[in-house]
């Protein structure tokens, strides 16, 4: 609301991790946007993998960088 319009990014890089190596994201890319007086616990985004090769893998999702505070969780 201030004049001018502050903004900040954050870039989050999530590692998949599982049994072959054709996991995939749904997306390339996923975007966000949150409100600075957010709550801890707030909804960000959903990311989504899958293995063409195995539908049935179990997959994991970690975030390897970008976390450095640990505001974020999965």
């Amino acid at each position: 609301r201030g004049r001018p319009s502050l903004t900040s990014t954050c870039l989050v890089f999530i590692h998949l991790k599982g049994e072959h190596d054709g996991l995939q994201f749904t997306n390339k890319v996923y975007n966000s946007t949150v409100k600075e007086n957010s709550r801890a616990g707030t909804f960000i985004a959903n990311v989504e993998a899958s293995d063409p090769a195995d539908s049935r893998q179990r997959i994991t999702y970690t975030i390897f960088n970008g976390n450095e505070n640990e505001i974020f969780t999965i």
